[in-house]
């Protein structure tokens, strides 16, 4: 039950018209912005507060992996072994095999940069735990697009603006509440600038109110 609720927490980091519809089902209309630069030497830095309090850093590596037919940028950074971005037209995937997903590779569409405010899509997930399926239904909604957004005094251009809405089902497919405002800002030729997550889920006992606030960044 302890990595269950961890593998909850650990979907809010990575971090996903008008009418609902599976990720499969949506035409990729090609990119218009780029919303995650993969230049082998970039580089970001982040302050995460509230109520996990750290430096994060990430840096892109002069190097590719093939995943699931993908070829994958990977990055390096200091708080897990990897992570890997990949970018066709205007979709966007991260890939990652953590603890917390019981070493299980998921990659993730968290960014399609051709939809418009208020359209939206849906990301399923399922592992096994102690043998069990656990499933992760994410709705992933474009709330704003092409607007100017300030973190840290830095004004950033072009940025794209996502509510993310989780549902998690346990065994015997019972619903697990949970209350969540999660919020992603990502600006085109930058990156991931800022994420504010307030997550709830009472039979966890789990109540988090973070920020992620990019300090600075070199883009090569």
């Amino acid at each position: 039950m302890r990595r269950f609720y961890s593998l909850i927490l650990l979907l809010f980091s990575f971090f996903f018209v008008s009418c609902l519809k599976e990720s499969s089902k949506i035409q990729n209309q090609g990119s218009k912005a780029n919303y995650q630069p993969v230049t082998a030497g970039s580089e970001w830095n982040y302050r995460v507060s509230g109520t996990s309090n750290y430096i994060y850093s990430v840096r892109a590596e002069d190097r590719d992996s093939i995943i699931n037919g993908k070829s994958y940028r990977v990055f390096s950074n200091n708080k897990d072994p990897y992570e890997y971005y990949f970018k066709t037209g205007g979709d966007y995937y991260r890939f990652g095999s953590p603890e917390e997903f019981n070493y299980q590779p998921i990659d993730l569409l968290y960014i399609r940069d051709y939809l418009n405010p208020g359209e939206e899509w849906l990301e399923v997930k399922t592992i096994k735990l102690g043998g069990l399926p656990v499933s992760a239904e994410v709705t992933i909604k474009i709330l704003e697009k092409d607007i100017e957004y300030t973190v840290n005094d830095i004004l950033y251009k072009k940025v794209i603006h996502l509510l993310v809405t989780p549902k998690f089902i346990g065994g015997s497919f019972i619903p697990i509440g949970s209350e969540s405002d999660i919020h992603y800002y990502y600006a085109d030729s930058v990156g991931f600038i800022y994420n504010k997550t307030s997550l709830q889920v009472p039979i966890a006992n789990v109540n988090i109110n973070k920020e992620t606030k990019l300090v600075s960044y070199t883009i090569k």
